[in-house]
C-alpha cells in the first residue's frame, strides 16, 4: 500500500492595506496552494505578483473578470483560496478595500 503523501501547513497573520506599496508580502515561492480569511469590512482582493520584495509588483489579471485587473468581490468574514493565476509568483501581495486589515493565511506546501 502507498504511503499518505504528507503535507505542511503554515497559518499566519497577513496585514493588508489598500495600497500595493504598504500591504505586506508573502514569500510563496515553496508554498503549492493557500487560502485567506477575511475579516469584517473587507470586501474587495486585488492579487499582487513580484520576483523579488523590492520591486514593484505587478496585479494579476483575473481570468473570472474577463483578464481585468479589476478586483475581486468578496464577503467579509468569509474564506477564500488564492487563486491559480499565483501559483508560479515567488512573492505575493494581497490589496484590500480598507486601510489596515489583518487577514489570515493557510499556506499549504
Amino acid at each position: 500500500m502507498a504511503a499518505d503523501m504528507q503535507r505542511n501547513v503554515i497559518v499566519q497573520s497577513y496585514a493588508a492595506t489598500n495600497s500595493e506599496s504598504t500591504t505586506g508580502i508573502i514569500a510563496f515561492g515553496s508554498f503549492a496552494g493557500g487560502v485567506v480569511i477575511l475579516p469584517a469590512g473587507v470586501t474587495s482582493l486585488t492579487w499582487y505578483v513580484g520576483s523579488t520584495k523590492s520591486e514593484t509588483f505587478t496585479a494579476i489579471n483575473d481570468k473570472a473578470n474577463g483578464g481585468g485587473v479589476t478586483p475581486s468581490s468578496v464577503s467579509a468574514s468569509k474564506a477564500y483560496p488564492f487563486p491559480d493565476e499565483v501559483f508560479g509568483a515567488k512573492f505575493v501581495k494581497i490589496v484590500t478595500n480598507t486601510a489596515a486589515a489583518t487577514l489570515t493565511l493557510m499556506l499549504k506546501s
